[in-house]
């Protein structure tokens, strides 16, 4: 099974954020460049993308979910960013972020790649940027830098669990299930 771990989103949020897409699916620079645009159904804050992993070791990653997570408590996150990887002039994803992200996203990101590392999960080796993808360009376009016309958006998240996400593709768009879900402070 493909499988990621991430942060799940209320509904409020995902509604503001999906206001943010059919914003951009309006403007001209994206209709030209063939974007997948996430289903608000599986916004999300992605914390790491584990590819495919065997279903028997579901429970291995859950201990290592329960140790990176032991002790947090539910932590807000400001979506208030929409930028793009690997960056706005060539951008291949398109995401909503933290102009600063908390220090307890950074530290649940860096325990996680610490716990999992023995699992046969490398570290990224690049520096964590909590984010929600908005969208997947299909083709490449080129922007100046510019990400469209998009209103700032300010969305109050709060991070109250990690949960590890099955990630099934299917033509009409990923279908997301979710393995466990471990409570913020349960651990």
């Amino acid at each position: 099974m493909r499988a990621f771990f991430c942060i799940e989103l209320d509904e409020g949020v995902k509604a503001g954020l999906d206001a943010v897409i059919q914003t951009l699916k309006r403007d001209k620079l994206w209709r030209a460049a063939r974007v997948s645009w996430v289903k608000r159904e599986n916004l999300h804050v992605t914390v790491k993308f584990l590819g495919e992993v065997d279903p028997a070791r579901v429970e291995e990653l859950r201990l290592a979910a329960e140790l990176a997570s032991a002790g947090f408590r539910p932590f807000p996150l400001e979506l208030d960013l929409l930028g793009a990887f690997p960056n706005p002039q060539r951008p291949r994803v398109i995401w909503a972020g933290c102009s600063s992200p908390p220090s307890q996203a950074l530290k649940l990101y860096e325990q996680l790649e610490r716990e999992l590392a023995p699992l046969g999960f490398p570290p990224e080796g690049k520096a964590y940027t909590p984010h929600v993808t908005l969208g997947r360009v299909k083709d490449g376009v080129r922007t100046g830098g510019s990400l469209g016309k998009i209103e700032p958006f300010r969305f109050l998240a709060e991070a109250r669990g990690l949960t590890l996400m099955e990630s099934r593709l299917d033509p009409a768009g990923a279908i997301y299930t979710p393995i466990f879900r471990l409570e913020a402070g349960s651990s």
